[in-house]
């Protein structure tokens, strides 16, 4: 009885560093550099001014034409579209 014991220890303290060793990797490998490419774009969008140029997620380029509080006016073409603040994927 006392060798089930043992032996069962010892497999859930290999499974338990396993599963650290996972999550670690996870982290470092996934998490990680999301939450900056996320921070990276939250700088981007907030940092916004009128006559920057802009993409929009939806792949519209163009012109920031008025700035409010969640929201960007575009100029593309002879266009005016007011899009979130969120969608503007990149600056030119």
């Amino acid at each position: 009885m006392e060798d089930i014991v043992s032996s069962s220890g010892g497999n859930i303290s290999g499974l338990l560093i396993w599963c650290v060793l996972l999550f670690g990797f996870m982290y470092f490998f996934m998490i990680r550099p999301n939450r900056k490419r996320m921070e990276d774009a939250k700088k981007m969008q907030d940092g916004l001014k009128i006559g920057d140029k802009v993409i929009v997620a939806a792949g519209i380029k163009g012109v920031i034409k008025k700035i409010e509080k969640d929201t960007v006016v575009v100029i593309s073409g002879k266009s005016e579209i007011e899009v979130a603040r969120a969608s503007v994927s990149s600056k030119e």
